[in-house]
């Protein structure tokens, strides 16, 4: 009489250990992301910490059974006899090749959050030409990615050797469906993690009084994967907190403006990539990396207070060209409402007979900035292909990684330049102070290594910028044009402790002209970068036909604001209060640090903390719902 054969219990808890190896992976991969970041941290309370340590299992649950759900099915699905030995290992290459690129991306953000401040999410995709370019020099220089994957995938392959999936089933086929039911169940729990009418979110998170502890509790697959309406489209909500426009319109016109004489000269702006103000020495006494720049600091209006509406380039263009803040998770040229109506300053420029030109020594393409400049009315674009058809390139002047030296290219800027009708506005995007920061051979010796290889780097800027404006100041146009310093966004040095919000924004703004006295105006007033167009078109006596709301002339006597989104929180900057909210963790009121080495220090007042928070919420409302709208502007 044949025997029935009896479930293998030797590996009933065979896919069980897969999946706790994954969550202590994952919890390895949190320990190394406190310590990578320890920065970041060292102002949250230790009971913070530990919660996010404890909070973070319920993400890791989510993204483990997300991504383990093909393999669950597969190990558990009421197959017929026998599962053979070969087939079984297959089955565990597959689990393999399923985390493998999840520990990638998880190891990833050990390095990358302290570039974007926020876990890493399906927006990569929107610089993927980049990473494929760049894939050589990014995993020698973060050489520590790659082995903490492959220490991950050797872990989890051994867990998988020492414990084989069990080849017996359960001989009843009723038998077999229940296990499947029950280990279906379990998945979708897993999945879902919480008994509310909505899944556990990735904004769940930031519920904790320091910000960016939720970046600990989260994972990066889980950011990643609950991304995906950055790709469909459906990546903002509609608010509600003013009942319309009328309501909230009060607190954010930026009012008319009395005009003032035409007065068409040409515009130049000097985008410098990642130039924090902690580098320039116009704003740190003692500092000696930027003398140029110090000297048409002194020369110009130099703004103290002046700030980046987000953490990358991508944030940059439409702040400081269209009058958009960074107030969503994804850029917004390169998210569903980059085919919304933008209204820019080369629009502007161009409807007053401006020829209007974007330069970047980059790759043409690179970070879409060639399709954003276009959005943002700058209907000429100069990248690397044409520095190279440019008479005076030569093989030296490219960096070998990301694009052309910046003396070189602004070499080759003075040259375009010269050749254009007036008025003209260009802009200029520099690009050597960029990861992984390497100079000219030739000037290895002027400027030696330093602990912060930034810092050499600023060094070099600060000399391009020299003989960029040596070279322009003997072309006619030169003493007809307004030029405007600032940065892209910050860079955090080297050995600096933690910055605070306001430090992780605060970037430099220089205005000069060579031949004429500009407006008198408060230098120490707050500033962002929305605010770069409408001080422009002011300058220049132009009455754009549509406004931004978002910002304001640096000349006139309005209060100054800035805003910005961190670490899934809002926030409003002003100069005597800042003002920060986010829909689940609240409001919360500082004082405004008007010393050097002063921080935000929390205040307690509700009354005041509620005035400031309406106003941010008006702001809130008028960009999420003017995007939905496709109605941002005013006309």
């Amino acid at each position: 009489m044949p025997s029935i054969e009896a479930p293998d219990r030797t590996g009933a808890f065979a896919v069980p250990a897969r999946l706790l190896a994954v969550l202590f992976l994952y919890s390895i991969h949190r320990v190394l992301f406190l310590f990578y970041n320890l920065d970041v941290f060292r102002a949250a309370p230790w009971r913070e910490i530990v919660h996010a340590f404890g909070f973070g299992v319920r993400f890791d649950l989510v993204a483990v059974f997300m991504i383990s759900a093909p393999m669950i099915a597969l190990a558990y699905f009421p197959w017929p006899g026998r599962i053979p030995g070969n087939l079984a290992r297959w089955f565990d290459r597959f689990f393999l090749l399923l985390h493998t690129p999840f520990f990638f991306l998880n190891c990833a953000d050990l390095e990358y959050f302290e570039f974007t401040g926020r876990r890493i999410n399906m927006e990569i995709f929107r610089i993927h030409d980049d990473i494929r370019d760049q894939a050589g020099q990014l995993l020698v220089h973060y050489w520590q990615v790659p082995l903490w994957t492959l220490l991950s995938v050797a872990f989890l392959w051994w867990v998988c050797r020492a414990i084989p999936l069990p080849g017996r089933r359960p001989a009843s086929i009723v038998q077999r469906l229940i296990v499947l039911a029950a280990a279906s169940l379990a998945t979708v729990l897993m999945i879902r993690n919480s008994f509310q009418s909505k899944p556990l979110m990735v904004p769940h998170a930031f519920v904790y009084g320091t910000p960016p502890v939720g970046n600990l509790a989260l994972n990066t697959p889980i950011g990643f994967l609950q991304s995906y309406d950055v790709l469909r489209g459906n990546s903002l909500p509609r608010n509600t907190y003013y009942g319309s426009l009328r309501e909230y319109w009060p607190l954010i016109d930026p009012g008319a403006l009395p005009p003032r004489p035409r007065n068409l000269q040409n515009v130049v702006v000097v985008v410098v990539e990642s130039l924090s103000s902690s580098y320039v020495g116009a704003e740190n006494p003692g500092s000696d990396l930027t003398p140029f720049i110090d000297r048409l600091a002194r020369s110009g209006l130099h703004f103290r207070n002046f700030y980046a509406a987000g953490r990358r380039t991508n944030y940059a263009v439409p702040a400081l060209f269209a009058g958009v803040p960074g107030l969503m998770d994804e850029a917004v040229f390169s998210s569903a409402y980059q085919g919304d109506s933008f209204f820019g300053l080369g629009h502007t420029l161009q409807e007053n007979g401006y020829r209007t030109a974007f330069f970047h020594g980059a790759r043409n393409g690179s970070m879409g900035l060639d399709y954003a400049s276009k959005m943002v009315g700058f209907k000429e674009y100069f990248g690397k292909d044409e520095f190279q058809s440019w008479p005076g390139a030569r093989k030296e002047d490219y960096d070998g990684d990301w694009g052309i030296f910046d003396e070189p290219f602004l070499g080759f800027v003075v040259d375009r330049l010269d050749g254009f009708r007036e008025p003209f506005a260009a802009v200029i995007f520099t690009l050597t102070t960029h990861q992984p920061f390497p100079i000219p051979k030739k000037y290895e010796g002027e400027f030696p290594p330093t602990r912060d290889p930034m810092a050499r780097c600023v060094r070099y800027l600060d000399r391009s910028l020299s003989g960029f404006f040596e070279s322009a100041r003997n072309k006619p146009w030169f003493r007809n044009t307004l030029f405007v310093i600032t940065a892209d966004h910050t860079h955090r040095p080297r050995g600096m402790a933690h910055p605070d919000v306001l430090q992780q924004h605060d970037i430099p703004l220089i205005l000069y002209h060579p031949s004429r006295q500009l407006p008198a105006a408060d230098t120490e007033k707050v500033g962002y970068q929305g605010d770069l167009a409408p001080t422009v078109l002011d300058y220049l006596g132009i009455d754009p036909r549509k406004r931004t709301v978002f910002g304001r002339s640096l000349f006139r006597n309005a209060p100054g604001i800035a805003m910005f989104r961190s670490s899934g929180v809002y926030a409003l900057v002003q100069n005597d209060f800042v003002v920060t909210f986010s829909d689940t963790s609240g409001s919360r009121l500082f004082s405004y640090p008007n010393g050097p080495g002063q921080r935000l220090e929390e205040i307690n007042d509700p009354v005041l903390r509620e005035q400031r928070a309406k106003i941010l919420k008006a702001f809130v409302q008028h960009h999420n719902n003017g995007l939905l709208d496709n109605r941002l502007y005013a006309e």
